[in-house]
């Protein structure tokens, strides 16, 4: 708004006069619309950007461009020009309404702009979406140990994990090279407890970078009142913060038992999703 439009010193070097009485050359409306026209692409020139309207206008010739669009010439502009130019009042009237005008358009223009941004922002944020899905029914598992399968005491099919007094069971290690600030953990397994020592066995969720835990958190068994010899289904649901987005990130969960007691888990099913 605080652009010296280039058309008012060309004003300077006009020496017409025109009567009050005369009719105007341009009506009022139409004449604001061209001043408008002018400064938005003499601002767009200067700063290499035309308006959307205007973006195929070659810089030679964008003047000519305008008067066309109002069906005018530069003869006819001209005049109008010192008509309107000679009445101080009636043109301070239309260049504060065209400043509230471009005003507007400008704070219109930003939020659009703005809005653009975070839509990309969001559609880049999905194309990296990260989420992650593991289950475990212990039928045919190759990657776990013979030794810790069971066939006794099984909550579904044949076959359920035992613990053998591990104090880490089932470990997972996800790297994530998505930048994540923000992950969902679905957690649902049948659980049965048969011997306890001292300590529950807990489930213990991190998130990390590199040696350093940025967030955990740790759920007992305690908490969901297992009974000796009985299968439980522990559902568990977990949001993990961090601080800032941040790449190449490990997603941490597990059976924790640190006094090694014996347990058994079957069906095991972990989802893990990136949340905005």
């Amino acid at each position: 708004m605080k652009r010296i439009f280039s058309v008012l010193a060309f004003l300077l070097l006009l020496s017409c006069q025109w009567t009050s009485k005369e009719e105007y050359a341009i009506d009022r409306t139409t004449m604001k619309a061209i001043l408008k026209d002018i400064h938005l692409v003499d601002g767009a020139l200067a700063t290499s950007s035309l308006p959307d309207s205007l973006d195929t206008i070659k810089p030679e010739n964008y003047y000519y461009n305008i008067f066309r669009k109002y069906n005018v010439d530069r003869v006819l502009f001209d005049s109008a020009l010192v008509q309107y130019t000679n009445n101080e009042e009636l043109m301070l009237g239309i260049y504060t309404e065209m400043i509230e005008e471009l005003s507007t358009q400008e704070l219109f223009l930003k939020e659009k702009r703005n809005k653009q941004k975070q839509e990309k922002d969001e559609e880049n944020l999905k194309k990296h979406f990260f989420k992650y899905a593991y289950h475990k029914d212990f039928e045919k598992e190759t990657d776990i140990e013979a030794k810790y399968l069971t066939s006794k005491n099984v909550k579904q099919g044949s076959k359920a994990y035992i613990s053998r007094g591990n104090k880490e069971n089932l470990p997972l290690n996800i790297k994530v090279d998505t930048p994540i600030k923000k992950c969902e953990f679905h957690l649902k397994a049948w659980v049965r407890l048969d011997e306890l020592i001292a300590t529950y066995p807990a489930v213990k969720i991190e998130i990390r970078k590199g040696d350093e835990v940025l967030n955990e958190v740790e759920y007992s068994l305690k908490k969901f009142n297992l009974k000796i010899g009985k299968w439980f289904l522990l559902d568990i649901n977990s949001t993990l913060n961090i601080k800032e987005h941040t790449k190449g990130v490990n997603l941490y969960c597990s059976f924790v038992n640190p006094d090694k007691a014996l347990f058994s888990i079957d069906d095991y099913h972990l989802d893990i999703q990136q949340k905005q």
